[in-house]
């Protein structure tokens, strides 16, 4: 077994970062709350496969790398390393985010609880992927649609079949679509199928997103081009890739404007963004930091 220690930014707080939202009950992550244990199988670009645990320490984060009959050439340590510090956002810079909140009475303790790190994953197309799953349907058969993904199509660890990946666009670019929609996924494996062969072709290079120097407007609109990918799925991913203006209106987002603003009454989906206007350019964030709490 091979550890890795990394370093976190002042205030890091990793229970935040994990229970952000949801995506720690999708596979292949996995949470023991009994050992504070974050599991994450990643596929890396030489296509090896790796199981991931994830755990606090002392001076930081250690995460223990399993490959399986797979050396830990020095490449793949780094590639590892990278991918966990984008997951878990540790190399961003909170900085001017906590300075506006310090203004804000709904937001003051953002900063104290080390609120505002959404959790992602290892690559922007599995976060395309999972917002996909996410879409006219409810959580459970998210976590379904999802589980089937990584069960069917994910590459396996060496040592452990259960241990898979969430599938490459190159290898959901090969499936036929009747085979998805028979996983459970229905109109939406038209949407992942086609994004799988942009993605794959070099049509579309989605994971360049993450570093682009692009205006938030530029972003979205690039975003808003993949099929099936509307308002919400934009304004998710754009949080993702660290951008803030786009605030993607869900139930969720609605009741949360609700209780913080409007006393418990319905909301429409423009009151939410007109609402939590006033936090720009961190509008996104700033909502998912209203209700933030304290946890162990």
């Amino acid at each position: 077994m091979n550890t890795l220690l990394l370093s976190v930014p002042s205030g890091f707080q990793y229970q935040q970062v994990i229970h952000s939202h949801g995506w720690f009950h999708l596979k292949p992550h996995t949470w023991d709350s009994d050992t504070q244990s974050l599991g994450y199988v990643v596929q890396l670009s030489d296509l090896s496969v790796w199981h991931v645990t994830i755990q606090p320490a002392t001076n930081g984060l250690t995460a223990e790398l399993d490959g399986g009959t797979i050396d830990l050439t020095p490449a793949r340590r780094t590639e590892i390393e990278s991918r966990i510090r984008w997951m878990l956002r540790l190399d961003e810079d909170l900085t001017a985010f906590y300075a506006m909140c310090a203004d804000q009475p709904k937001l003051a303790h953002a900063a104290r609880l080390g609120a505002g790190r959404v959790l992602r994953c290892a690559s922007l197309w599995e976060d395309l992927g999972r917002s996909l799953m996410t879409t006219n349907t409810t959580w459970t058969l998210t976590k379904r649609m999802v589980a089937r993904l990584v069960d069917t199509w994910g590459a396996a660890h060496t040592a452990n079949e259960e241990w898979r990946a969430f599938p490459s666009p190159e290898t959901l670019a090969a499936v036929d679509e009747a085979d998805l929609k028979a996983a459970g996924l229905g109109y939406r494996a038209d949407y992942l199928l086609k994004n799988a062969q942009a993605v794959a072709s070099g049509a579309f290079d989605l994971e360049s997103l993450r570093y682009s120097t692009e205006s938030d407007a530029e972003i979205r609109k690039r975003l808003l081009s993949l099929r099936g990918v509307g308002d919400y799925v934009a304004g998710t991913l754009m949080i993702l890739l660290g951008r803030y203006t786009n605030v993607p209106v869900d139930t969720e987002a609605r009741a949360a404007v609700s209780k913080a603003f409007f006393d418990g009454q319905t909301v429409t989906d423009k009151q939410v963004k007109e609402t939590l206007a006033i936090y720009q350019p961190y509008s996104a964030l700033a909502l998912y930091c209203l209700n933030t709490e304290e946890t162990t």
